[in-house]
């Protein structure tokens, strides 16, 4: 996974490209850097705000489009050098320096930097700014022929237009930010822009169609990524909003054909609070991209996803396909028992970088060190206005002044009812609004919890044991009003510092949250059984 990096705020000199990398999506590398900052002569740049440019300047790097794996297996990585005299004139804007190129060996090593193409409709050229060796000097004939057939390959190319913009002659595709690209069923290629405008070709990139508006994709300046799933059906992954600045949810429609979706779920049920100070900081998940047609897949039932998060946290998400948001079967899940792997396929789960979710020790065990987010595992329920969950639930350690959450939502996440183990040892379940304390929770001590949920009624039985002991046996007034329970909800954390839409963080004003590079804690809790009986549809 590639990303980019800059000092503080998006667009500030000088900016940097770094890889991370994972074997099974769990476990990632620390960063390494791939693309250096690169110092340059500015005298050819001919874009905005010249004045502002010292006679050598940083670059800041941009790029929407990663990686490209040859016929010859020869596994490529690209990124661009642009300049951006201040943060508000954008890198991509035409007048940046060069595109390069690295190629990934089997080993896991890197090639040396090469120039696969300098941006000479906008000044410069190998001549004036001999940064780096062109891609043809090099001595490896299948690099040079792997860099030739990406540049002949009119979608991945087409990726570049933002950078590349004023070689009017070279690209084919009309004007457009962001573009992701599918295969139809009948051959046609759909290519989705930023904005939600979409264009076709019928003879795979060569010539397309004037883009038009998507009806029913309301994107604001959010990005959307398109593909075609493993199971054949279709994808479009997007902020679902008219507020540019306010990008949540991440979202998911599904289609059969490509062309008509449905079924809008939300990937991100919540948003990370954003932790530091910084221009154009468009709040929420954003920029995702995923595995361009073409390149290798990983073999699985699943959608493969990156994006930022704040534009500061870098995310990556596995969405197992079918996409669903509803089950239609009562579970019985026991994380001890022989099937525990599989059974972990039907949760949600958001795992920051300071949080873990594993299976150890016969359950499914959280642990959270973040002192402002928290690691969230959730199951999809069989919609019920009547139901019966039984669970059971180790706690080892809450961090100082929080709780973990027990939660049961509808499908839109309003919850119902709740209970809270707080770092205190008090089991505290909420009624009417209001958290009463029930009972006492012990370090290591398995309870198991009995809740019936009854939407007519609007209430909530619940008992709580320990071994043979009755910690508690009685009734809770629901918290807000429901159709249906769908979710059950185990959080490390109770709540979080959400940004709001009144929030903004275009002009740097929203400040640091305090300690937000010290972890705390640690929160530790265990998951062994979860099982549910609907009584009432």
């Amino acid at each position: 996974m590639q990303y980019l990096s800059n000092p503080v705020s998006e667009h500030e000199m000088p900016g940097q490209t770094l890889l991370v990398i994972s074997e099974d999506g769990w476990s990632w590398s620390r960063p390494e850097l791939v693309f250096a900052p690169l110092l340059v002569d500015t005298s050819p740049y001919r874009g905005p705000n010249k004045d502002l440019l010292p006679p050598r300047a940083p670059c800041v790097m941009h790029q929407r489009a990663a990686f490209f794996v040859s016929r010859g297996d020869r596994f490529l990585m690209t990124a661009f050098y642009g300049l951006s005299p201040e943060p508000h004139t954008a890198p991509n804007n035409g007048y940046g320096v060069c595109r390069v190129v690295r190629e990934i060996h089997a080993d896991l090593s890197l090639s040396p930097v090469h120039v696969i193409r300098w941006n000479e409709a906008g000044g410069f050229n190998a001549a004036n700014t001999p940064v780096f060796p062109d891609y043809r000097a090099s001595a490896d004939r299948g690099f040079v022929a792997a860099c030739d057939e990406l540049l002949a390959h009119p979608l991945a190319t087409q990726q570049w237009w933002e950078e590349e913009r004023l070689n009017t002659a070279w690209f084919r595709i009309p004007p457009g930010q962001a573009l992701s690209c599918f295969t139809l069923p009948d051959g046609t290629v759909a290519g989705v822009f930023k904005h939600g405008r979409v264009t076709f070709s019928r003879d795979q990139g060569l010539t397309w169609s004037e883009p038009q508006p998507a009806p029913g994709l309301e994107t604001a300046t959010g990005k959307v990524w398109g593909q075609r799933t493993p199971d054949g059906r279709y994808a479009l992954v997007y902020n679902p909003s008219t507020d540019g600045q306010h990008r949540w949810p991440l979202a998911v429609m599904t289609s059969d054909n490509g062309s008509d979706y449905a079924g809008l779920l939300a990937l991100t049920p919540e948003v990370s609070p954003c932790r530091w100070q910084g221009l154009l900081k468009n709040l929420g998940p954003q920029y995702v991209r995923g595995i361009f047609e073409g390149n290798p897949l990983p073999g699985d039932d699943a959608m493969y996803l990156t994006y930022s998060v704040n534009k500061e946290d870098i995310w990556f998400g596995r969405v197992p396909v079918p996409v669903r948001g509803v089950v239609d079967e009562d579970i019985d899940e026991d994380f001890g028992g022989p099937d525990a792997s599989s059974y972990l396929h039907n949760w949600n789960l958001s795992v920051p970088a300071w949080t873990r979710a594993e299976l150890a020790g016969g359950a499914l065990s959280l642990t959270d060190r973040d002192p402002y987010d928290r690691v969230r595992a959730w199951r999809i329920l069989k919609p019920a206005s009547c139901v019966r969950l039984s669970f059971t639930l180790q706690v080892e350690s809450v961090a100082p002044g929080t709780a973990i959450l027990v939660a049961l939502q509808d499908r839109h996440g309003s919850v119902p009812g709740r209970v809270l183990l707080q770092d205190d040892g008090r089991i505290l379940v909420r009624s009417g609004g209001v958290d009463v304390p029930v009972a006492r929770w012990q370090a290591g001590a398995w309870l198991t919890c009995s809740w019936q949920a009854d939407c007519v009624a609007n209430r909530l039985q619940l008992t709580i044991d320990h071994d043979d002991n009755r910690l508690y046996d009685g009734q809770a007034a629901f918290s807000a009003s429901v159709w249906q329970i769908e979710r059950i909800l185990f959080a490390s954390k109770a709540n979080l510092p959400f940004q709001t839409l009144e929030d903004c963080g275009r002009y740097g004003t929203l400040g640091d949250l305090a300690g937000a590079d010290t972890p705390i804690g640690p929160t530790v809790l265990a998951i062994g059984q979860l099982g549910s009986k609907t009584l009432a549809v």
